[in-house]
């Protein structure tokens, strides 16, 4: 399993004084001059007077990475994307430059808001890769990120035994030939869809095309970065609501990297974790409309914003599950089991068990399901809701 991981437009026609807002689901393409030096590429939908909303696109992908969700997003938001130097059609820096690392991304945010003049708090998300530089910017510009979503997140890539293999074949790809080859982006990158069929054909080609734009030496930076460093420890300084969201069958970072995320979050003045059924690694390709919803909702949410101390939103209607001390309950479509929590646990083992568990006190739900692929971990109680039903 790897990790992760448009149509261009041209500038609308000037505006008669006083310009009128622009509100459209249409794309609008520029370029902003870096602060270090170099050009990224932007992409800006919806209402460009209102609050934006800044999405960070994953490994190795580009800011066509949100082209499902960004017409869903353009409805209620003023979004904006953006092509990480080196990726899509982003110059690319050299490797000495200390562009190509997470931290180096976290300042391309910084001065990418800076030439747009944002000047007041802003909304952030990030996927995979995003989500790093997401939540590191967040920890250190806590005053400059109202909400911040985090999609199939990861304190590092440390620990998958899957990745670090990629490092040494990227660095071969990288004296032989100057372009990933068109077969090796396509593994990969499918390798992160949950059903590629479902997938406009449009789109499952454009993300190869995308990926490929990215040379061989750039993603082997980022990912040699995301697997030696753990910076996860910045998580606590966070202080922006925060959405932790990931795919139901995410097998590039495992559930258990989203609660380590989502209980990081320590000084979070609101965060919630949701999980998208029927999709993978990248749940803004396989469920663009549901996964858009979610944000949509998030972002609204007059409870969250309410919020004044640390607290997590439920949703009455989505399961509960507490997850208590450290094992599997369920994996793949062959384990399931029951957490009883107040007194009773039960665990029932086979390839068509269901799962039901019961939470007494402040909060109750049940969980029941045909087939549950979940794996939980947890020393402390977590609730975590599922998103609609799962459709198989």
């Amino acid at each position: 399993s790897y990790v992760l991981f448009g149509l261009i437009s041209a500038f609308p026609a000037a505006s008669p004084s006083p310009p009128a807002p622009r509100n459209t689901i249409e794309p609008s393409y520029t370029y902003v001059q870096l602060d270090s030096g170099g050009r990224v590429q932007l992409v800006e939908y919806g209402d460009a007077v209102g609050q934006p909303l800044l999405v960070l696109h994953g490994w190795p992908d580009s800011l066509h990475t949100y082209d499902l969700v960004y017409p869903f997003l353009a409805k209620r938001k003023r979004v904006i994307g953006l092509s990480f130097p080196g990726f899509g059609n982003s110059d690319s820096p050299s490797v000495s430059s200390g562009i190509l690392s997470i931290p180096g991304f976290v300042q391309v945010v910084k001065s990418v808001v800076k030439k747009l003049e944002i000047q007041s708090k802003f909304e952030l998300a990030g996927h995979s890769m995003g989500s790093f530089v997401a939540w590191l910017y967040a920890s250190k510009y806590p005053t400059d990120v109202e909400s911040l979503i985090l999609i199939d997140p990861a304190p590092t890539a440390h620990n998958h035994s899957s990745l670090k293999p990629l490092v040494p074949e990227l660095a071969k790809l990288e004296k032989q030939v100057s372009v990933v080859p068109y077969s090796f982006a396509k593994a990969f990158q499918f390798s992160t869809f949950y059903n590629i069929s479902a997938a406009p054909t449009w789109f499952s080609t454009q993300v190869i095309l995308e990926a490929q734009k990215a040379p061989p030496y750039v993603w082997r930076a980022l990912l040699h970065d995301m697997i030696t460093h753990n910076r996860s420890d910045s998580l606590r300084y966070i202080t922006a609501r925060t959405c932790v969201l990931r795919g139901e069958h995410d097998n590039t970072f495992p559930l258990s990297d989203s609660l380590a995320v989502f209980h990081g979050l320590t000084s979070a003045r609101f965060k919630t974790l949701k999980i998208i059924p029927s999709a993978a690694h990248s749940p803004i390709w396989d469920a663009p409309e549901d996964t858009a919803r979610v944000m949509l909702e998030f972002l609204g949410s007059s409870e969250s914003r309410r919020s004044d101390g640390k607290s997590t939103r439920v949703d009455s209607s989505l399961a509960i599950s507490f997850l208590v001390g450290v094992g599997f309950v369920g994996l793949g479509a062959a384990i399931g089991g029951v957490v009883s929590v107040v007194g009773m646990a039960g665990l029932h083992l086979g390839k068509k068990s269901r799962v039901r568990g019961r939470v007494r006190g402040r909060m109750e739900g049940q969980m029941e399901s045909r087939k549950e692929r979940k794996v939980a971990t947890e020393m402390t109680p977590l609730l975590c809701a599922r998103v609609g039903s799962v459709r198989r």
